[in-house]
């Protein structure tokens, strides 16, 4: 059988690079080219560098763009397509609404495309009201698409009932590994004895880590809030959620990080704390849960997995925030514990996941 050429549009880059749908892109394509698909992937230079590589045998090709925040995506998006064309791929498949703006030319064209709708990105504050237009428009664009693939319940309803479009629900997935043994990155960071908190995010409006850093101001006991995470690039907000955080106390800011330091802190936490508006569907949740650690999650926020050790707090009450902070025990059993895991390998595993994905592209190929 021939092999299906996939173009990847819409991701910074990876590995390791920050970000919900580049974290979704590093676990899912090499899985891909596993089964058989020819997977090039279009990245952005300041984030993976100049020069072409291969990771898990996706080629990933670098893009020059911008690095700001209102023309990045659809300059990246507009010079990408130009590679892809090139290319000659079978499929493009586009992730976020920004680049999907490129969806009916695509079409036109007489391309196949999948779109992957990750969040509703136009409810961040960050952008400005041409911004928002724009990202919606790309939504509508991409219900032109072959097939919509969602995360989420929500998005997957909302996709069809305002646009009629062809939508497949397949959530993120996680990798289930096992507590590092270790604990020096827990002494690098002073934290070793301590009870803390974390959050793990970008510093986006969205995110709403400005909140949780005004909330924890008022707590009371003695817990330390460990800020993992930073902007996507340089903006008066992050400037502003950096400086919070140096003036608050009991405040550790680590920036970005990854691997077996991201693992060792966020398994020693108390608790993960998600302040977000909206999460299409939040990975650092899953991994949260893998470890057992409880979540403490604003009822704003997309409510598409339940479990026991998730618990929930007013997502525009700040009060109530600090006192679920300040009255927060962890008393998961290993009972809770074993039971989330296995909630996980059932409903969030990468292998399941890629072959829906597979069975979009076959679908989308006519050869159902």
């Amino acid at each position: 059988m021939k092999k299906i050429k996939i173009a990847v549009i819409g991701l910074r880059g990876f590995p390791s690079v920050q970000g919900g749908i580049e974290t979704h892109c590093e676990n899912l394509y090499p899985r891909l080219v596993d089964l058989g698909y020819e997977v090039t992937a279009y990245g952005r230079k300041h984030y993976i560098g100049n020069k072409p590589y291969h990771f898990g045998g996706v080629n990933l090709v670098p893009v020059s763009c911008p690095n700001h925040a209102f023309f990045e995506t659809i300059i990246y998006t507009f010079f990408a397509l130009i590679k892809a064309f090139r290319y000659k791929p079978d499929i493009i498949h586009f992730h976020a609404m920004g680049p999907s703006l490129f969806v009916p030319i695509c079409r036109l064209l007489g391309y196949k495309v999948v779109s992957t709708h990750h969040g509703l990105n136009y409810l961040d504050d960050k952008w400005n009201t041409l911004a928002k237009w724009f990202l919606r428009l790309g939504e509508k664009h991409m219900a032109m698409a072959n097939c919509v693939i969602s995360v989420s319940n929500v998005i997957s309803a909302m996709m069809r009932d305002r646009y009629n479009a062809k939508v497949v629900r397949i959530p993120n997935g996680i990798n289930l590994q096992e507590k590092s043994a270790g604990n020096d990155y827990l002494k690098k960071w002073l934290l070793i004895g301590e009870k803390y908190v974390v959050y793990i995010g970008r510093f986006a409006p969205i995110k709403r880590p400005d909140f949780l850093l005004e909330a924890f101001a008022k707590v009371g006991r003695d817990v330390k809030l460990v800020l993992i995470g930073d902007s996507d690039c340089r903006d008066s907000y992050s400037d502003h959620v950096k400086s919070l955080a140096q003036q608050t106390k009991n405040v550790i800011p680590t920036g970005y990080l990854k691997g077996e330091e991201l693992q060792q802190l966020l398994a020693g936490a108390e608790c993960l704390i998600l302040p977000s508006i909206h999460e299409g569907f939040s990975i650092v949740l899953l991994e949260a849960l893998v470890y057992g650690v409880p979540c403490l999650v604003s009822d704003t926020a997309t409510r598409e997995i339940e479990h026991p050790i998730i618990r929930y707090f007013k997502g525009n009450d700040m009060d109530d925030l600090v006192g679920k902070i300040e009255k927060f025990e962890n008393k998961v059993t290993e009972s809770e514990k074993k039971s989330a895991k296995e909630y996980l390998l059932k409903t969030f595993d990468w292998a399941s996941i890629t072959q829906s994905t597979s069975q979009v592209y076959q679908n989308v190929m006519g050869w159902e």
